[in-house]
């Protein structure tokens, strides 16, 4: 197929395109929520704490043993350590070797 019959094709289905790529947002909400209860199940299953709200307050998770004794859970530096994870809209999730970031 052609360059021509490709873009005839496109514009014949954009509004089937566009409608696909709104559901997709629509659908990131319900996958968030799928993804976080099965993390926070995960989590209990082997005592370990954390936020599961990925859309929300954020989406984090570290062993009990890592709290640092005498700190509050408010306090951002509480934890020893912690898995943060994140993704922003505008994040770039190419891979980047020569900075060894994705």
């Amino acid at each position: 197929m052609g360059s021509r019959e490709i873009d005839a094709l496109i514009i014949r289905h954009l509004a089937d395109i566009e409608a696909a790529g709104r559901r997709g947002f629509e659908l990131d909400t319900e996958v968030f929520k799928v993804l976080g209860k099965t993390a926070e199940k995960w989590a209990n299953k082997v005592n370990w704490q954390g936020n599961f709200d990925i859309e929300g307050d954020g989406f984090w998770l570290n062993p009990p043993d890592w709290k640092l004794s005498g700190k509050t859970e408010e306090d951002d530096e509480s934890w020893l350590g912690y898995f943060d994870f994140d993704v922003g809209a505008d994040d770039d999730l190419e891979a980047n070797d020569d900075k060894g970031d994705a």
